[in-house]
């Protein structure tokens, strides 16, 4: 993480300026490179069990219309700024998180949608 080759750089995302020039992520697996456009990037925190609230990191898998579109606007309410995109039902949305200190609890996150064709 400190030396940057993990998620330890992921919070330039701040800066909309970096996203400006940064907006294309892309995962290499064994079986394919996938690319996605980010579209938020967000300061929040882990809940504690007792605490009301949205809970992003419980939010996977194939979603219901409704979940998806909670999640993208909770997303583009809590976003940093503005980036214009809005992901559609049906498009696969990846989030990335790492540790943040801007509050106990604190994570940093983007989040990205897929644009290359799935199979």
């Amino acid at each position: 993480m400190k030396n940057g080759t993990m998620f330890g750089t992921l919070d330039r995302y701040m800066e909309k300026t970096f996203w400006q020039e940064n907006s294309d992520i892309s995962f290499t697996t064994v079986a394919e490179e996938r690319k996605y456009e980010v579209f938020a990037a967000l300061e929040t925190r882990i809940l504690y069990r007792e605490e009301s609230g949205y809970c992003y990191y419980e939010q996977a898998g194939d979603l219901t219309k409704t979940a998806f579109e909670e999640l993208v606007q909770w997303l583009a309410d809590n976003a940093l700024y503005d980036t214009g995109i809005t992901p559609e039902y049906g498009e696969q949305i990846v989030i990335l998180s790492t540790c943040s200190y801007h509050e106990e609890n604190g994570r940093f996150i983007i989040a990205a949608r897929r644009v290359d064709s799935e199979e």
